[in-house]
């Protein structure tokens, strides 16, 4: 009698034991995944707002260019008026020499 109920105190501590690092080993798989999760999340986030940064970034830019192509044409414009002008000058004085002569 007293083997056998040795024998069953001990298989119950085994069992004990055994459930025991099993509820810990799903803890820690559970916590590894909750982790993973976060980071996952974490990257995603990263990723998101660095996305943004860049967006916005490349907004600044359009509209920069976009400022730097007006004043280009605005310069070509009073170009071309500049040259109309001389090419008028030039043109008034050629008249006045072949009056002179």
């Amino acid at each position: 009698m007293t083997t056998s109920t040795n024998s069953n105190h001990q298989s119950n501590d085994l069992i004990q034991r055994l459930i025991k690092n099993l509820t810990n080993f799903a803890n820690s798989v559970d916590r590894l995944r909750r982790h993973s999760a976060e980071n996952k999340n974490f990257i995603v986030d990263e990723m998101c707002r660095h996305k943004n940064e860049t967006d916005e970034l490349i907004k600044s830019l359009i509209k920069y260019v976009k400022n730097i192509e007006d004043a280009i044409t605005l310069v070509a414009l009073e170009q071309q008026k500049l040259l109309d002008i001389i090419t008028c000058i030039v043109h008034h004085y050629q008249l006045n020499n072949e009056q002179e002569n």
